[in-house]
């Protein structure tokens, strides 16, 4: 059984008398306390509306919104708190409290709550608090056995509010902890902020591919990323691109990838119908569940070497001494064994094992070792032959923000996944029947045909040609279609010649 709570306007109204008493029994003193003292002393405030302004009046309660004197006071201010909960473990996030108890026995268990909710609101009484009631859940987490000892539940002489599912630090709890409810709210969150990337993605008039791409991960990648390591590794038995989505997870993973993919064929420009594998490998991304699992991993790393707290940290290591409690963790015991897995890899190409290797060493090698795996799965992969040309390697890519016009840079990308303006194109989409070339007639008309062959296109080619032989470049469909230096020349042919 878990209780959620939250402080009402916790800020404001911290008692600056009760404050001053706890900061002198946890052993503050000296200029320090003094310095606290003439924080709060005498604090005035006033409201001002356009030009006008009310008196000063003086306050004895809370301190400055976003002042970190105010924050670390609160911290100190609640931390007692945890005294008053003597049945239950507990947790505590700035204003957010957490509770639970577990016991075979539900009328118990509803008696060792209520002990520990009375205390609470004791605690609130004396350090003149309020428990905000619309933020007060209850959720009877695993196999609910709880039934009819509900309404027995009480907070000064009220009943809190039982429910299915209760958001706990933006992240939703649901009382079988399937996070489902959690997938689906990130699924309308990320719904909600599309505006903002697709109000650029106009084929005429859009920004360039890496502008997209700085939108997108300033904007909308956060909803995807925000609470993810909790919840993706549920969705596998043993996470690998070849695991089918558990059936609960089917439904609103897919829904949530859907997203995902739309993005990143937007940011390139591709039309709808393009093999998610080829946009994905085009614009140098891991997909959603590859890219969560790796930084859910990350977060595994900084855990391990102690730079994401001590607390957690511990944590850690008190849960991998005890083998039970090991195995039912949905985060660290799947992030350690994915690691582990993919650490194979790295020690057999590097020598090096990313579990001892430096933070940043580690980081690297890992994401090396998720697109090698990503290779495996793109090799075997028979669509899309002219993307597999272009890019035989699926690997991080980095593109320039120059173009020439979003209309050929559009174009620059369609033709490099098998989209283009060419005879063949639209023979296939049933535009025209003549699959041969527009410019020599004879042959058919496609990306490898117009760029490295057409003998009408000769002299635009050796323009090409003496662009790779100034920088060192292999001149061929790879290079032309990858190299940060070659693109807006091969723009400007495209320009000239296709679109």
């Amino acid at each position: 059984m878990t209780a959620l709570l939250d402080c009402a306007k916790a800020f404001d109204r911290m008692h600056r008398g009760v404050l001053l008493e706890k900061l002198w029994s946890t052993g503050i003193r000296g200029k320090l306390f003094e310095l606290v003292i003439s924080y709060y002393y005498r604090r005035r405030q006033r409201v001002k509306l356009g030009k006008s302004t009310s008196d000063f009046c003086k306050t004895n309660l809370g301190g400055p919104q976003g002042s970190v004197i105010t924050v670390i006071s609160w911290l100190i201010y609640i931390n007692d708190i945890t005294l008053a909960m003597n049945e239950s473990e507990c947790g505590l996030f700035v204003d957010d409290v957490c509770a639970w108890i577990a016991d075979p026995d539900p009328s118990k268990c509803i008696k060792r709550l209520n002990a520990d909710l009375d205390r609470i609101y004791n605690w609130s009484v004396c350090n003149t608090m309020v428990f905000d009631s619309q933020k007060f859940h209850l959720l009877d987490i695993g196999k609910p056995n709880i039934g009819k000892f509900k309404k027995l539940a009480e907070f000064n002489g009220t009943s809190p509010t039982w429910c299915s599912e209760a958001k706990y630090l933006g992240i939703i709890i649901d009382n079988k902890l399937t996070f489902t409810p959690m997938l689906n709210y990130v699924t309308e969150k990320v719904s909600r902020s599309l505006w903002r990337l697709f109000n650029h993605t106009n084929h005429v008039t859009g920004a360039s591919v890496r502008s997209l791409k700085l939108i997108f991960s300033a904007w909308i990648m956060p909803h995807f990323i925000y609470g993810s390591p909790i919840w993706i590794f549920l969705m596998y038995d043993n996470f690998h691109y070849s695991s089918p989505l558990r059936p609960q997870y089917k439904k609103c993973f897919e829904n949530l990838e859907k997203i995902y993919n739309k993005c990143c064929r937007n940011i390139l420009g591709l039309p709808p119908g393009t093999s998610n594998l080829a946009v994905l490998v085009r614009l140098g991304i891991m997909p959603l569940n590859y890219l969560l699992a790796y930084r859910a991993c990350t977060w595994y790393l900084r855990i391990v070497k102690g730079l994401a707290g001590s607390e957690v940290h511990d944590q850690l290591w008190n849960l991998y001494s005890d083998d039970e409690a090991w195995t039912q963790t949905c985060f660290f015991r799947p992030a350690y064994e994915l690691i582990k897995r993919l650490n194979l890899y790295v020690k057999d190409a590097h020598k090096i094992d990313i579990f001892t290797a430096p933070f940043h060493v580690g980081r690297r090698l890992l994401k090396e070792a998720f697109f090698h795996e990503l290779n495996t799965l793109w090799n075997d992969y028979d669509g899309c032959k002219i993307g597999h040309i272009i890019h035989p390697e699926w690997k991080p890519l980095k593109w320039q923000n120059l173009m020439t016009c979003k209309r050929v840079n559009v174009q620059y990308h369609r033709l490099a996944v098998g989209r283009g303006n060419t005879q063949v194109w639209y023979d296939r989409i049933g535009i025209s029947v003549n699959k041969n070339c527009r410019f020599c007639k004879n042959t058919e008309e496609n990306i490898e045909h117009l760029f490295l062959h057409c003998q009408c296109l000769t002299t635009d080619r050796v323009l090409l040609k003496s662009k790779c032989e100034a920088h060192n470049i292999t001149f061929d469909l790879q290079t032309l279609f990858t190299h940060p230096k070659l693109q807006i020349p091969v723009e400007k042919f495209i320009a000239k010649h296709i679109t």
